[in-house]
């Protein structure tokens, strides 16, 4: 999904040029990708650097217009029900997001998924535990909350805190609306 999302955001965002220069420079043998197909990590940290090096934009802030991207137009188009499904409001849904994961990882196997928890919940803010065997993606979690937010029409300041001890990836978020 994440390569999907990257393709159509860069298409989308920067045109079809870069995206096809992207792909060149990144050793990228694919017209389109399948959503629900994985691919080695190493395809999406190479487009990523070479996106980053290409459209002169930060990788982090590349991996942040991705998950917003994701949420607010490529989910919306193939996961649409889904996604309404898991909560109506950005807490619950970020407290059902594990059980809507686990559904998936049943009908596709070999997708990496993530887990979130969430603590510290208030009228205003919560702080969203993330973890991840993938190193790297945690810039894409901030546009995945900042698009949650947009879609349960709150402004969402997210600060990324500290990383937490976990083998791979962990890392807290401070969330406020």
């Amino acid at each position: 999904m994440i390569n999907n999302a990257l393709q159509q955001m860069i298409v989308t965002h920067y045109g079809d040029t870069q995206w096809g220069r992207i792909k060149l420079e990144a050793g990228v043998d694919v017209d389109g990708f399948v959503s629900m197909h994985s691919y080695p990590d190493q395809i999406t940290y190479d487009i990523v650097g070479h996106a980053a090096t290409i459209l002169s934009v930060p990788a982090t802030s590349l991996l942040e217009e991705v998950g917003e991207y994701w949420i607010i137009h490529t989910a919306q188009v193939g996961y649409g029900d889904m996604l309404n499904m898991v909560g109506d409001n950005l807490v619950d849904f970020m407290k059902n997001l594990n059980a809507m994961h686990s559904r998936l990882s049943h009908m596709f196997p070999s997708m990496i998924i993530p887990t979130f928890e969430i603590s510290d919940v208030t009228d205003r803010s919560m702080i969203v535990h993330y973890k991840s065997t993938r190193q790297g993606l945690e810039y894409m979690v901030i546009g995945l909350i900042r698009g949650l937010g947009k879609k349960f029409e709150l402004d969402c300041d997210i600060r990324m805190t500290d990383a937490e001890l976990f083998e791979g990836s962990s890392q807290k978020f401070e969330v406020t609306w």
